[in-house]
């Protein structure tokens, strides 16, 4: 995408006699702001595992909490401490508990993992903006040395007049 909408820009230019620097300018400034684009969208999808990974725990905890609740009254109730009076009780907990971990986790690796692998997206785009910068600059000063064939949309080749 970045590099389709860097050639449209420069393919308008590469044809004009001169290219002066505040057109290059505008091709990567355009191509910079594509790339902040698709950066914003790629670390959009993240946001959800980084809650998942925050909330899950704390529902589990808010499970816990309430199956040890369940496991009290139910001692305060019936007047005894045996295993059947707190089983159901420490069972919810464990379950809510266990819940809670099985998003976690693999949220939080999930998240970490791509959260890597979007900055070595950004890295990539970096460089690629930078060197589609320079070859911009490199191809206006060869293009004031010598004469340039540019192939048109038809495929026929036509030669600039010389300046």
């Amino acid at each position: 995408i970045i590099m389709a909408q860097w050639l449209s820009d420069f393919k308008r230019f590469l044809t004009a006699r001169v290219i002066n620097d505040r057109e290059l300018e505008v091709v990567y400034e355009r191509t910079l702001q594509t790339a902040d684009q698709l950066i914003y969208q790629e670390e959009s999808y993240l946001s959800m595992l980084s809650v998942s990974a925050i909330v899950a725990p704390l529902i589990g905890l808010f499970g816990t909490i309430w199956g040890l609740t369940h496991s009290f009254v139910s001692i305060s109730t019936k007047q005894v401490a045996d295993i059947a009076t707190v089983a159901p009780g420490l069972a919810e907990a464990l379950i809510t508990t266990l819940g809670g971990l099985m998003v976690a986790i693999p949220a939080a690796v999930m998240f970490h993992y791509l959260n890597g692998k979007v900055r070595d997206i950004e890295n990539d785009l970096s460089t690629l903006v930078q060197q589609l910068a320079l070859f911009g600059k490199i191809w206006t000063i060869k293009k004031e040395e010598r004469e340039i064939v540019v192939e048109t949309s038809l495929g026929s080749a036509q030669k600039p007049a010389a300046a």
